[in-house]
């Protein structure tokens, strides 16, 4: 099954410009998986792929203080 090979940032106090990257276990469909990312609360974005590592690059610092949950909704395809 596909699954995430690793993920950082993680833990309770990251930098707020910090970019999220998400290494897959094995290559997806690219355009799927930037469809299906979820980030709650939303904030606006790029995205940047290397090999099978997504790279989220937020256009704004994310709020300090804030919790963010990062996800991939239905339609991940690999």
């Amino acid at each position: 099954p596909l699954t995430l090979a690793a993920q950082t940032p993680v833990g309770e106090e990251v930098p707020a410009g910090s970019p999220l990257r998400v290494t897959f276990s094995r290559p997806v469909d690219r355009q799927s998986a930037e469809a299906s990312f979820r980030l709650e609360p939303p904030s606006a974005g790029r995205f940047f792929w290397e090999e099978q590592t997504l790279t989220f690059q937020p256009t704004r610092p994310l709020s300090a203080e804030t919790r963010y949950r990062a996800s991939f909704g239905p339609g991940l395809m690999d």
